[in-house]
């Protein structure tokens, strides 16, 4: 019998104490590296919302958050812009209103040099909140921080363990509505995109420190 569950969610850490013959569990997580966080950009005239996942997640978009983009780009017009990294979600309702763009799936490699130098603004991290899902960990949090994007996440776990709502992120519920507000609320108050971001980057720093060696470890 395991004596001691090493895992990256809380869930699954509650979920399985009873089994464990010590009943220990240990929450761990990645590290980053400091050098490869990307300071937040401010001085784009265009906000650059970004999504990035497998194409498996465009469903997702298209359930929760299509109709508030589709809003958003009616309101703002060529003001805003989309990207999608990996994914195809039908956005054909905006052509002509705002620029969409499609980026194919790539390496890590290439990934790492697409997402620090395209400088996006706001990071769409929607998630369904079923049984499987909140029991994934937060890469999205992290991918979104480390390249200065600030991000808008669904309000569910596994988001609910690093999140706080306004400081370093913004919390949303899988409403047209909830979207849409969230999505206004980080383009018409660059301050506060700025804030969040920088707080985000912080928390990174503080609690994903970077392990440089093995005799660390």
């Amino acid at each position: 019998q395991c004596e001691v569950l090493f895992t990256s969610n809380q869930l699954i850490a509650e979920e399985y104490e009873e089994y464990l013959a010590k009943r220990k569990t240990v929450i761990i997580n990645t590290s980053v590296d400091p050098s490869t966080i990307c300071r937040p950009e401010s001085g784009n005239k265009v906000i650059k919302i970004v999504m990035a996942a497998s194409d498996w997640h465009s469903h997702n978009f298209i359930k929760y958050v299509k109709n508030a983009a589709i809003r958003i780009s009616t309101e703002y017009g060529k003001d805003v812009e989309w990207y999608f990294v990996g994914l195809h979600p039908d956005m054909s309702e905006v052509n002509g209103i705002s620029e969409v763009r499609y980026i194919p799936s790539m390496n890590m490699e290439a990934y790492i040099k697409h997402m620090s130098e395209n400088r996006y603004d706001i990071g769409i991290a929607v998630l369904n909140p079923d049984h499987f899902n909140e029991r994934k960990y937060f890469n999205k949090f992290i991918e979104y921080t480390r390249y200065g994007i600030c991000g808008i996440y669904s309000d569910c776990m596994p988001f609910q363990q690093v999140v706080k709502d306004r400081e370093n992120g913004i919390f949303t519920q899988n409403t047209d509505d909830g979207w849409y507000e969230a999505i206004k609320l980080l383009i018409d108050n660059p301050k506060l995109r700025i804030n969040c971001i920088e707080s985000a980057q912080d928390y990174l720093a503080k609690h994903f420190k970077w392990v440089a060696d093995d005799d660390n470890v």
